[in-house]
């Protein structure tokens, strides 16, 4: 147990727990001087040059205030959050909006590595690609704001930031001929607000089994429910979807067999023998299947 006195305690005395919002603070970024990306790095490196000793990267530091009307969600692990803070100083957080544009929220609501969508009624959504440090004794004093509206999204949050740090990397022909096809096409779908796709609210995961060697591909598609039991309604709705996901693919590639089930009615043999697909994936050049991020979504000021 920490001690009573401990910035440890106070963490658990307030309550704060995995997918818990703080207030805005600063984001900061380590990056190579002589090829800055970010506009707070280009203005840093116009104003400071860091001198390192032997055996260091050349690189500097920048630092920009996190918009007032944004926050940042903790991503540590609850247990994480409590251990002494001796032993573990800081906590992981990452950025968060609240947002009404609509690309932004159908990706956070689909299976997207990059965006989790916290709170729904608040349109409140979690960006990993926005990620920092807060050591204790600050978090301590701060006020733990509203984040994750009940323990079940504290639950599917903790499994999405596991995941964006798991995920596996796809061949690249697989890419191209297989998870690229149907990725956009669900992307395009939903952007366009097609019922053909309305049953994936009832899907957690869409995942294909693992594929080796070269073109053409046998594709088996496995959709993970949301449901404890995956009802007939969604399985004959889902039918419907593989019909056309079918016509998604090339000869490169063809859909051979699928199979519907929640976590509770398959064995983990069938779900490790599977890898997901997700809502943004890299093409086999490394680049973003779909075109340029919203400029809507607030991060202006991180850019």
């Amino acid at each position: 147990m920490p001690h009573p006195d401990s910035v440890a305690q106070q963490l658990r005395e307030g309550e704060w727990k995995q997918g818990d919002l703080l207030p805005p603070l600063s984001w900061s970024v380590n990056f190579d001087p002589d090829r800055p990306l970010s506009r707070m790095a280009k203005h840093a490196v116009a104003e400071q040059r860091r001198k390192l000793g032997p055996g260091y990267t050349p690189h500097a530091s920048a630092t920009t205030p996190v918009p007032i009307s944004q926050f940042f969600a903790v991503a540590s692990q609850t247990c994480d959050i409590v251990k002494d803070e001796e032993q573990e100083p800081t906590v992981v957080v990452m950025g968060a909006f609240e947002t009404d544009n609509r690309q932004v929220l159908s990706e956070a609501e689909g299976n997207s590595p990059r965006y989790f969508l916290l709170d729904p009624a608040r349109r409140l959504v979690v960006d990993a690609r926005k990620i920092s440090l807060v050591e204790k004794p600050l978090l301590a004093r701060m006020d733990r704001l509203p984040g994750a509206p009940d323990e079940n999204m504290r639950v599917r949050f903790a499994r999405w930031v596991g995941r964006r740090f798991n995920r596996p990397a796809l061949p690249d022909q697989v890419v191209e001929f297989v998870a690229s096809p149907i990725v956009s096409t669900i992307r395009e779908l939903r952007a366009a607000s097609d019922p053909s796709v309305d049953v994936l609210a009832d899907v957690a995961d869409v995942r294909i089994a693992q594929l080796r060697g070269h073109p053409p591909y046998e594709v088996k598609v496995l959709f993970i429910t949301n449901q404890d039991e995956t009802s007939s309604r969604v399985r004959l709705q889902l039918a419907r979807l593989i019909v056309d996901m079918r016509g998604w693919l090339t000869d490169n590639a063809r859909i051979v067999a699928w199979d519907a089930a929640s976590l509770y009615e398959i064995s983990a043999g069938d779900y490790l023998n599977t890898v997901p697909l997700y809502a943004e994936q890299l093409t086999y050049r490394g680049d973003m299947v779909e075109g340029a991020e919203p400029s809507q979504f607030g991060y202006e000021d991180f850019a």
